[in-house]
């Protein structure tokens, strides 16, 4: 604000300068630009009384007067001119200001419901990863954006079994993430009724075909882990191949698998630890 209120004197004081050298024609319209950006910066009050200072400096430095009731006629015209234009250039700067205010705050309340939908999805992930003897279960998401479409899960199954769901919905932000809680609810309702994995994730493409009507698809690695046999029984529907660790050996990619979506052409696979 001090460096426009400065550049407004100076402009004034530059027109003044110039107004007093130009003997040939009259400069009092180049006042309209220190006017204009006063009226944008300063309250209305201190536009007007700038506007009263210019002419004032217009009369007093121009060499080109006129005499009499021209004289007043002019000055009056020239002031009612530039208070209207300053009045102009306040209304526009004001709404302008109201917009950018109305925008700043609406992207405010955006970012808070964003930022409270993160927190929902993060409340769907698990808080704690299973305890089984003999395996350790470490799990982390980090999204791209504040919401995503990713998914991890664990589902305790009958006879001690854990089921292990990684998922990714394709694309991401709030789109991808409105999605993801279909993938809790779904695998947590159907996974107790298929013993095969392959079975249950024929059962869930049908279930993505039903909620996203073909637009989207789900890449999905399922698999159900028995700790009594050590083996794990696993599905990936397109999704990256999870890396299974052994201890003394190099990661090993679970690379078997089919394409996205298409889980009811995927083959189940059994593992042994």
């Amino acid at each position: 604000m001090v460096v426009l209120t400065f550049v407004v004197i100076a402009g004034i004081a530059a027109v003044g300068y110039a107004d007093k050298s130009v003997t040939s024609f009259s400069l009092a319209p180049l006042y309209f630009l220190p006017l204009s950006l006063s009226a944008l910066v300063h309250p209305l009050r201190i536009s007007i009384a700038l506007s009263i200072v210019c002419l004032a400096l217009h009369g007093l430095l121009s060499p080109l007067q006129d005499a009499g009731l021209r004289h007043l006629t002019k000055d009056a015209s020239t002031l009612f001119v530039y208070v209207f234009v300053v009045i102009v250039v306040n209304q526009l700067g004001t709404q302008r200001q109201r917009l950018a205010d109305l925008a700043a705050r609406e992207r405010d309340e955006l970012a808070s419901e964003i930022q409270l939908a993160a927190e929902v999805q993060q409340s769907i992930l698990p808080r704690s990863v299973p305890t089984v003897p003999g395996f350790d279960f470490a799990a982390r998401m980090y999204p791209a954006k504040i919401v995503a479409g990713d998914y991890y899960g664990f589902i305790e199954l009958s006879g001690g079994e854990i089921a292990v769901v990684i998922a990714d919905v394709s694309g991401k932000g709030v789109a991808a993430g409105l999605l993801m809680p279909s993938i809790e609810v779904a695998l947590c309702l159907d996974a107790p009724r298929f013993p095969s994995t392959n079975d249950l994730l024929h059962t869930f493409n049908n279930v993505v075909c039903q909620i996203t009507g073909g637009d989207r698809f789900i890449s999905l690695f399922y698999g159900k882990l028995c700790a009594q046999s050590r083996s794990l029984q696993y599905t990936n529907a397109g999704h990256n191949p999870p890396l299974l660790l052994r201890a003394g050996t190099d990661p090993s990619p679970l690379d078997k698998g089919g394409p996205v979506w298409m889980c009811c052409n995927l083959e189940g696979c059994w593992l042994v630890a």
